[in-house]
């Protein structure tokens, strides 16, 4: 009887050590408003702060007005960053943007 529990301990152990603890994704989100460096930057500064987004790897392509954000899947979705960018002004993929919060953005990020 010991041995079993020994054994099934041992199992316990060895499945627990397996889970996984991250699952790094990419994201590549198109952000229209993005025609100047301030608002690349506004992007990147909110995108950034999100808990769970690799902020140093996080990169713009201006010309296709889209962000490449590597996120923990374990900790947040696609939704996330983009419902983040849409409450902050900026339309977000399909997510359009908070109103309220485009209206107080810069001109030249509307």
């Amino acid at each position: 009887m010991k041995v079993r529990a020994i054994l099934l301990m041992v199992v316990l152990v060895g499945l627990a050590a397996g889970c996984r603890k991250q699952d790094v994704r990419i994201a590549r989100i198109t952000v229209p408003q993005m025609n100047n460096q301030a608002c690349v930057d506004r992007v990147v500064s909110i995108v950034r702060r999100i808990p769970g987004v690799q902020g140093d790897l996080v990169t713009v392509d201006r010309e296709r007005r889209d962000v490449t954000v590597p996120y923990e899947s374990l900790k947040l979705s696609l939704k996330n960053i983009e419902y983040a960018l849409a409450k902050a002004g900026f339309q977000a993929n399909n997510i359009p943007a908070d109103e309220k919060a485009r209206a107080a953005l810069p001109e030249s990020c509307r």
